[in-house]
């Protein structure tokens, strides 16, 4: 296994993924790859659990956010937790991608909480953007806008892909 993106667990600087929008930082991958999971260095010190889903958009110019790749389901983040920790949101069927930039993101849901995040400040690495939780996480970004919020998430990934994954071959042999 191989990761891609900011894996680092140093506090940083903090804030939040706020309910009914998305966070994502770029990141490069080196390689073709099987990727997993993705994982964000979080906190949730809200009463309440906090689900967040991941993605992975397309990279637009070395810009910003473009299209969706994949997305999870939705992943609870425990209540009244004050310690960081690596929270990690799984794909149900690992992504092919291919070498080049991404943007990972993670999306908060709606109960009106925020889930604090930490991040490194490195130039045009962060987009930030409205997308209500309910309808799923948007298939485009939605938006130009970025900004130097570098959030401490990663993606985890088997090198080397595996080209057409649950293919079933059938021959007919009735002729």
């Amino acid at each position: 296994m191989a990761i891609f993106g900011n894996n680092s667990e140093a506090t940083g600087s903090s804030d939040a993924v706020y309910a009914n929008s998305k966070i994502a930082t770029k990141a490069t991958l080196t390689e073709t790859g099987l990727v997993s999971k993705l994982s964000l260095w979080c906190f949730n010190g809200a009463s309440d659990p906090i689900s967040v889903r991941s993605g992975i958009y397309t990279n637009h110019a070395s810009v910003y956010p473009l299209n969706l790749v994949a997305g999870t389901g939705g992943t609870a983040v425990v209540a009244g937790s004050q310690t960081l920790q690596w929270k990690d949101i799984t794909f149900a069927t690992p992504v092919e991608l291919t070498a080049g930039t991404y943007w990972l993101a993670v999306q908060a849901d709606s109960y009106g909480d925020q889930l604090a995040i930490h991040y490194s400040t490195v130039a045009a690495s962060g987009a930030w953007i409205a997308d209500t939780y309910s309808d799923g996480i948007g298939s485009t970004w939605g938006g130009s806008t970025t900004n130097s919020v570098y959030t401490q998430l990663y993606a985890t990934y088997t090198a080397g892909g595996g080209g057409f994954t649950g293919l079933t071959v059938i021959r007919d042999v009735s002729s």
